[in-house]
Formats: C-alpha cells, sequence, structure tokens
C-alpha cells in the first residue's frame, strides 16, 4: 500500500525524467539536423557502438600485450619502444582513442536509457549489469593508465592511495617499492585490466 507522500515522489521523480528526456532531446536536435536522419544518428545507437568500440578495444589490447613486458622500468620501456615502431604505434593510438571513446559512448547510452525511464520493472536487470559494465570499463581504463607506470600512473596511484589512507595505503605503498622490479603487482595490475 503506498502512501500519499510516497505517490507523490514517484510523480516528482517522473516528471524530474520526463524534464531531463525533453532537455536531452533539445540537445540533440542540432546532431539530428545536421545527420539528416534518425538512422544515421549516431546517439540512438550508442549502445551498439559501444559494443563494437569493445571489439576494437580487445583485438588491439591483444597486439599491444604482444609487445608489453612487465616490472616498473620494463613496462615503460616498452611502451616506449612501441612508439618507435608504427604499427604497434598505431594499434596503441587505436587502442587508446578506442578506449575514450568506450567511456564516453557508454555513458551517453546510460544516460538516454535513464532519462527515457527505460530501467525499471523487466528492464531492471539490464540497467544493473549496465552499470556494472561501466564500471568495470572505468576500472580498466584506471588499470590500463598504471601499466604504462609513467607521471599519470603515479598521480593515479597517489589518489587513490590517499583516498584508502590510513588503513591500506601503507599496504599499496609496500606493494610498490621503487627498488623492486615491480614483475609482481603490474601482472596483478594487468590480470585486473583484463
Amino acid at each position: 500500500m503506498k502512501t500519499a507522500g510516497g505517490g507523490s515522489e514517484e510523480v516528482r521523480f517522473g516528471s524530474l525524467l520526463a524534464g531531463l528526456e525533453t532537455a536531452t532531446s533539445r540537445v540533440e536536435s542540432p546532431i539530428r539536423r545536421f545527420v539528416g536522419s534518425n538512422r544515421l544518428n549516431p546517439l540512438p545507437h550508442a549502445g551498439t557502438i559501444s559494443v563494437f568500440l569493445l571489439i576494437v578495444v580487445t583485438i588491439t589490447g591483444l597486439y599491444i600485450t604482444l609487445f608489453f613486458e612487465f616490472g616498473f622500468e620494463d613496462s615503460y620501456g616498452s611502451v616506449a619502444a612501441m612508439e618507435d615502431h608504427p604499427i604497434q604505434r598505431a594499434m596503441r593510438s587505436i587502442h587508446r582513442v578506442s578506449s575514450a571513446m568506450l567511456v564516453v559512448t557508454t555513458i551517453v547510452h546510460a544516460w538516454r536509457t535513464f532519462v527515457a525511464k527505460r530501467f525499471t520493472s523487466s528492464r531492471r536487470f539490464r540497467w544493473l549489469t549496465g552499470m556494472l559494465a561501466l564500471v568495470v570499463v572505468w576500472l580498466a581504463g584506471v588499470t590500463g593508465y598504471w601499466l604504462i607506470w609513467d607521471v599519470r600512473a603515479q598521480a593515479i596511484t597517489e589518489t587513490l592511495v590517499d583516498l584508502v589512507d590510513p588503513p591500506f595505503g601503507s599496504l599499496a605503498v609496500a606493494a610498490a617499492i621503487p627498488g623492486e622490479s615491480g614483475w609482481v603487482p603490474l601482472f596483478l595490475i594487468w590480470l585486473a585490466h583484463l
């Protein structure tokens, strides 16, 4: 049995979603006019584009792995060596750009699904798995930056250590002692990245 207050909150939430859907449609209308066709408009197809980009990221990632070495010095050196080879550099660039676009298209797809209220009743499981997929994509991105073990990886590490410090921060730092080769921590990060 619903209370009057609960029902009005549901109505407000529905009104909010309707307003967000209208605002989203207005933002998308210049793109629809520019493209000239809904079939060619990329926004409604963001989920399909995300799946395609995931396939591209997987294929290029497997190729890059063939030339990757584990260790603090070795990983940075192997990435630097990839930059000297035109095919490896191109594959790494495609991997990086596709990964960034995967995040963007996944967020666009999630937003459009949310404002269209396609996350209730029978679609609830799909919504939850989609949100889980977004978290997995984000974690894969963070661990991908860690694999290079450069200045950006150091900044990510320091930020995460600050977030989990004090109970686990010292353990994270101890796991990545600069004097060690770093093979084991970077291999574990690579496994998490996969």
